[in-house]
């Protein structure tokens, strides 16, 4: 498949219908395939059902069919809201086939947000996941012209006739579709302000799709676990990908059953974000406290974080570590992960080295929404621990002076909807998108990463502080987030965030150590002079965090503002 011939999204699923029509395709949670036929039970897994490509290009047919029916025409938006599932990926490619707009909406939206959106996106149809979520909904729903539909309950997805599965009408469909005419909208996670609505063309997807696949290449009879967020552009490009590759993906039913789907799927590859991996490497040490194995856990990765020498004694210690404790961690994982993907936000260092030691290759890639997902990847070939890798064929870099990365690709998005002005200042004069994230590009093509601009802290006294470095060297066990502060103000504070899931009692003696060490190496203006623990943690419920896990810094600054004035109280 080349890059140079773009050619629109649907025709992923004809290709390879046309090449592996009995391949398996997906693996569904028997509780999620009410609505679409063709699924098999699995032999070893009762409740699990195989969707096979054969049976999936007939239920997009299905689909297609079905919301054609119900008035939707080229060019017409249709958003979606529900968790990830393959019936909304089948309903995505189904959208797109009859030259519609996807628009994928947060199941965690406030309905007023929600309604907003739709509002802006001009929706014609809004399809939720059940009654559940369109009872939350119904209120917000009014400029909808075409109403709403409900995954589970008829309407647009009710369980389709064989009569309406007719593949050959699809393949007319997508033929009509130019490659350049938008295929989907996506909204902006708005860490720093509004959420802007990223126009994607076909043409940008099939570009991602093809000129990663040089980077991070995968084999046949490779699986995957499916469970980021379908309305975020990284699981999008992620699923057009596995479908292009023959990468067998597994539905988790929530990520609360996460661990348990990697258990069963046991598979080869995992695209994540760096918080779900940090969340594995919790519960590893977890369920090691619970076999009284905590301090053998703690050497051992401390082991594993550790570059592995030629010396004997660094080569005894890897195979003990490995013998008692990383080889339990990679069982954990299925036995079979090979390379984990991580995108979205920085990874730590010393977590993708515990994975590293663990015998996981871990490669970073960098893009944004309006790169449509992947604009750098690490080449599995390679390593360069904390690179964000290199541009994809086709795609150019540049750093300006004021350090920020510029971007030009045939990937780039075509505008921010109805919003000119916008569209307008995120592009140099030369036609190079300015994508807001500091970093550097070393000799050999690899890019560095050191923030993001609009992050940058301007103290009082006039100095510039990117913030990325200073968390990440503070983000110690027990601690999920640390946001720093000092915007404006006379020196720098921090306040720390506890787990959710696994609370424990206030570190205080590991942050303070963690401070001191990082104040040691800092000239003045880059010490944390005061820091507060937080016994709330950030959630996406309180919105402070962004549905892939990502800091909301201006919600924290409004939700914390007593601790922050505490901070710089006198």
């Amino acid at each position: 498949m080349s890059a140079a011939s773009p050619k629109p999204v649907p025709s992923f699923l004809l290709e390879r219908a046309a090449r592996e029509p009995d391949a398996v395709l997906c693996m569904v949670p028997l509780s999620m395939q009410a609505s679409l036929p063709g699924g098999t039970a699995h032999p070893d897994h009762p409740e699990w059902c195989t969707i096979r490509v054969d049976s999936a290009l007939h239920q997009v047919a299905g689909l297609a069919r079905r919301l054609h029916a119900l008035g939707v025409r080229s060019g017409d938006r249709v958003a979606i809201v529900a968790e990830t599932s393959h019936l909304w990926a089948a309903t995505d490619l189904a959208v797109m086939s009859i030259g519609g707009v996807t628009v994928g909406l947060y199941t965690t939206l406030p309905p007023r947000k929600l309604g907003g959106l739709l509002k802006h996106c001009s929706a014609r149809l809004v399809i939720f996941e059940n009654d559940a979520m369109w009872e939350r909904y119904r209120d917000v729903i009014e400029s909808v012209p075409l109403g709403a539909q409900v995954f589970h309950s008829g309407g647009a997805v009710e369980p389709l006739r064989p009569s309406e599965c007719s593949s050959s009408w699809l393949h007319a469909q997508i033929a009509a579709i130019d490659p350049a005419q938008p295929a989907a909208i996506v909204y902006t996670s708005g860490t720093t302000g509004d959420s802007k609505g990223v126009v994607l063309s076909h043409a940008a997807f099939h570009h991602v799709v093809c000129e990663s696949r040089n980077a991070v290449p995968t084999r046949p009879g490779d699986r995957s676990v499916v469970f980021l967020p379908m309305a975020h552009v990284l699981q999008r490009f992620a699923t057009y990908r596995g479908l292009v590759d023959g990468v067998e993906g597994w539905y988790a039913p929530d990520i609360e059953s996460l661990p348990e789907t990697i258990r069963q799927a046991r598979p080869h590859i995992l695209i994540a974000v760096p918080r779900v991996l940090e969340k594995i490497r919790q519960q590893a040490r977890a369920r090691a406290v619970e076999r009284s194995a905590g301090s053998l856990f703690d050497w051992a990765s401390a082991v594993a974080e550790q570059p592995r020498a030629s010396t004997f004694r660094s080569r005894a210690r890897h195979s003990l570590a490995d013998r008692l404790v990383l080889k339990r961690v990679r069982s954990g994982l299925g036995g079979h992960l090979r390379v984990i993907a991580s995108g979205s936000a920085p990874l730590d260092r010393r977590l993708a080295a515990w994975f590293e030691g663990c015998g996981i290759a871990v490669r970073e890639g960098w893009g944004l929404t309006e790169t449509c997902a992947p604009a750098t990847a690490v080449p599995l070939t390679e390593s360069r621990p904390g690179s964000v890798g290199r541009a994809l064929d086709g795609v150019e870099l540049r750093v300006a002076e004021d350090g920020e990365l510029e971007v030009r690709s045939p990937a780039l998005f075509t505008e921010y909807l109805d919003d000119a002005e916008a569209t307008a200042a995120a592009f140099t004069h030369d036609g190079w998108f300015r994508t807001g994230d500091l970093g550097r590009i070393d000799s050999q093509g690899f890019v560095w990463l050191t923030g993001r601009k609009k992050n940058l802290i301007i103290t009082a006294g006039g100095r510039n502080i990117a913030p990325s470095p200073i968390e990440a060297a503070l983000r110690v066990d027990g601690v999920a987030q640390v946001v720093v502060l000092g915007d404006r103000r006379p020196f720098l504070t921090a306040l720390f965030f506890p787990e959710a899931e696994l609370p424990r009692p206030e570190p205080r003696t590991v942050i303070q150590t963690a401070v001191d060490a990082w104040n040691a190496e800092q000239p003045p203006h880059r010490q944390v002079v005061r820091w507060r623990w937080s016994r709330r943690p950030l959630t996406i419920e309180s919105g402070t965090l962004t549905p892939t896990l990502k800091v909301q810094r201006d919600a924290v600054k409004r939700h914390f503002a007593g601790l922050i004035e505490q901070l710089y109280g006198a």
